[in-house]
Parts: structure tokens; sequence; C-alpha cells
């Protein structure tokens, strides 16, 4: 009883057990904090190291590696003897132009290929009594082109070899 003789009221039951519950959980977290800030900071971070280098050590291995898969073919694939003697064969006529185009715009003939602006390497230029003779290697094979020699007969079919190298496997 109070002093002006009223009852005291009673404290329903559904307070007391919230006050009893947010006391526990302060008391939980207290004692978290105080784990927390006694463990090292390295402990504390283990986890997250562990993870940073263990995908460090993986894109090291990755990139030590180079697995086609990722980094795609190292480079193309080899010719055919076909194909590189198709591909020489077009070589060999276009610097035939240019040493014509010499001709032409300078009354005789180079006395290199590079003095016609020829850059292809491989190549090997001869002047003869009536013209001019180009050569050049394709595997094991010597391919030479005349300046008198026609064109549909000089390639042959070496057109039709090179649309479809990218279809042979």
């Amino acid at each position: 009883m109070t002093a002006k003789g009223r009852p005291q009221p009673t404290r329903d039951s559904k307070s007391s057990l919230y006050e009893a519950a947010l006391a526990a959980v302060q008391d939980r977290a207290e004692v978290a904090r105080a784990k927390a800030a006694a463990r090292p900071r390295l402990a504390r971070r283990f986890p997250w190291l562990v993870s940073v280098g263990a995908v460090g050590v993986a894109g090291l291995v990755l990139l030590l590696a180079r697995p086609t898969w990722l980094v795609g073919p190292l480079g193309p694939p080899p010719e055919t003897p076909g194909v590189s003697a198709a591909s020489l064969r077009l070589s060999l006529l276009h610097n035939r132009e240019l040493v014509r185009h010499h001709l032409r715009r300078t009354g005789s003939a180079p006395l290199s290929l590079a003095e016609a602006g020829s850059t292809t390497p491989g190549i090997e230029y001869r002047r003869t009594d009536d013209g001019f003779v180009l050569s050049g290697r394709a595997g094991d094979s010597l391919i030479v082109l005349r300046s008198g020699d026609s064109t549909a007969a000089f390639l042959g079919n070496s057109l039709s070899r090179l649309k479809g190298r990218g279809l042979q496997r």
C-alpha cells in the first residue's frame, strides 16, 4: 500500500517478460562486443584474408597456365600445303602487277622488287631477255610466274582453295 492508502497497481506479466528479454539481448550484445574487442584484429579478418588469398592463388594459376578456354588459341592453325601455295600464287600476281606498274610509270624494269614497291618477303625477282620472272617457295614446291603467263591459268583453283580454307578441318 501507498502512503495515502491506495493499493499499489500490480505490474502485468507481459511488461516484466519484455524487460527481461530486453535485458538478455543487451547482455548478449555486450558479451559479443567484449569478445570482439578481446580478439586480435588479424583473427577478425582471417576468413576474409583466406578468401582473398584463395582467389589470388587461383588467378595466378590461371595466369601462368593460360588455358585455351580462357585466352583462346595461341595462333591460327597451320596452313595446309594447298592453301599455302594458293596464297603464294596470289602474292606473286600482286607483285607482278607492281612490277608492271613500275614499267608503265618509268619506262624501265625495276632493279628489285623493293624498287617496284613490294614489301612481300620470300619472293625473288629476276629480269630476263623477254621480261621478268617472279618465284617463291610454298613448303617443298617452287612456284614460278613469268611476266607473260596467263593469270587464269596460273591461278587455277587457288581462289576456291582460299575461299574454302575456313571450312577445312
